[in-house]
């Protein structure tokens, strides 16, 4: 059994996190006991740290490149740098490798931001990368509640998908990470009103501001709402109505989710009509990545659907209906007018007046 000096109980004790708050208290205040701290810190990893304990894990990389920043020492940023190299899998959709300690999904977000520190730190191109990858994995597949019309609930503990979105949109300049970042800013102050303090509620919503507050700064223009629309069980059955002008291609990128009564394998089915006439249309699935460690950490009846109707289809209303879906979030599109269709009116009995 290991034995670790008291300042650390365990492999997963200390962390970037708890490292960085004494940092930022010892540069923005001179606070020598912040720095004091830090340092038994760094000694401890210096004498302690295995590479080979609890290796494909990110919970030591933020605090590896944060110590690494501290003098420059290369040992800490060989450490460092083989730390991620275990971490990134850039071959896998989501940019992290899943022989990581419980797998790819796990705390996803809880990994991208130590890749993130870890670039910022170091400059390794592949950490961005696959920082890059993971946001758009969790754009396009990324985990949601079933009855929540939004990528995820912004009063949730370890929520960090407006920070890393913000991040993401000030790398790539893609206006639809900036939409993330903007509902999970809108649906958290929303909530504030309603949601008592505590350790898995404001917290983390208020974490993620300051990143979310630059990215508005920055940003030109009107702020498209995110999703464009969002279906649940209640209404998936009723189509959703979109327009196509003359010559030119229709795109909508929707994340859909099939029905409990579908085998999981099975391939969404969305059928494409306008004037009464089925329409072929170009469609490409994208099944959720079925990590290996903890299946339970993602949902197998999850796909990523990009559809296309042609240029030469002729312009017109068009209805979008999901035969074998419970759930379907249309993320982006370029078509005109997208709503869904009114519900039918109750209809008299017969012989009542």
């Amino acid at each position: 059994e290991r034995s670790y000096p008291g300042i650390i109980r365990c492999e997963f004790d200390i962390t970037g996190q708890t490292i960085l708050p004494w940092l930022l208290e010892y540069y923005m205040t001179g606070d020598e006991y912040a720095m004091e701290l830090t340092r038994m810190v760094e000694e401890a990893y210096r004498k302690h740290w295995d590479f080979k304990i609890h290796q494909y894990s990110t919970s030591d990389l933020h605090a590896l490149a944060l110590l690494y920043s501290l003098d420059w020492d290369e040992t800490f940023g060989d450490m460092a740098r083989r730390r991620a190299a275990q971490c990134i899998d850039l071959d896998n959709p989501a940019g992290i490798d899943d022989k990581k300690r419980h797998g790819t999904f796990y705390k996803f977000g809880t990994d991208l931001l130590p890749l993130y520190e870890y670039y910022w730190v170091t400059g390794d191109e592949t950490a961005r990368k696959a920082v890059l990858r993971g946001v758009d994995y969790m754009y396009r597949l990324g985990d949601r509640p079933h009855t929540s019309s939004h990528l995820t609930t912004a009063m949730s503990g370890q929520n960090y998908i407006a920070v890393l979105f913000a991040i993401a949109y000030r790398w790539t300049g893609n206006p639809d990470y900036l939409r993330v970042v903007n509902d999970q800013v809108t649906q958290g102050v929303e909530r504030m009103r309603d949601i008592h303090p505590g350790v898995n509620n404001n917290q983390y919503f208020t974490l993620n501001l300051p990143a979310a507050l630059e990215a508005f700064a920055d940003a030109e223009g009107p702020i498209e709402p995110f999703p464009v629309l969002s279906l649940g069980k209640d209404d998936v059955g009723r189509p959703i109505l979109f327009t196509k002008e003359v010559g030119k291609p229709v795109t909508l990128g929707m994340y859909v989710r099939l029905s409990d009564r579908e085998h999981e394998d099975a391939v969404p089915r969305v059928v494409v009509e306008t004037g009464g006439s089925e329409i072929p249309a170009q469609m490409e699935v994208e099944k959720a990545f079925r990590t290996r460690t903890r299946p339970i950490r993602f949902d197998a009846r999850g796909s990523h659907v990009r559809l296309t109707v042609p240029t030469h289809a002729p312009a017109g209303t068009y209805t979008l209906r999901f035969p074998n879906a419970e759930k379907v979030m249309i993320l982006d599109s370029d078509a005109g007018d997208i709503r869904q269709a009114p519900a039918p009116s109750a209809q008299p009995m017969q012989g009542s007046n």
